[in-house]
């Protein structure tokens, strides 16, 4: 998990220096992608956007050994955001940090992008930690 805040956390504040204005209404596609399904009740569409959303500041980099270091850590980051879906309330508090990184990378703040993502990830990490769901995995 630290290794996925330290990929995640620089590639975002990279991300800020280069984004141009499509890639930026891609992202906020995904973001209202996302709040739909939450509007709608659609916790498994949410999530799957959530997970793109990731994926999509990963894509913005071309640093392939940064990528390929992500791609190792996939299966395993898969296997985490699958119990971390299960938290009651998690997907919605995501999708809220999302907003808040995209905001900071909006405005090219790479610091607070930076900031936003690693805050991100440790909630995730936090709830993921003290959850029913992953001591009822671990039995």
């Amino acid at each position: 998990m630290i290794l996925r805040e330290a990929l995640e956390s620089f590639y975002v504040k990279f991300a800020c220096e280069t984004f141009l204005l499509e890639e930026m209404q891609t992202a906020w596609g995904i973001l209202a992608g996302a709040k739909e399904n939450l509007r709608q009740g659609n916790i498994r569409g949410c999530y799957a956007l959530n997970n793109k959303f990731h994926d999509f500041f990963i894509q913005q980099i071309s640093d392939d050994r940064i990528i390929q270091a992500y791609s190792n850590l996939r299966t395993h980051l898969d296997r985490y955001r699958n119990i971390a879906s299960l938290i009651l309330g998690r997907v919605a508090k995501s999708h809220q940090a999302h907003v808040l990184i995209f905001k900071a990378s909006e405005q090219k703040d790479g610091v607070q992008a930076e900031q936003r993502m690693t805050e991100h990830l440790q909630s995730v990490l936090n709830d993921f930690l003290h959850s029913k769901e992953l001591r009822s995995f671990c039995r």
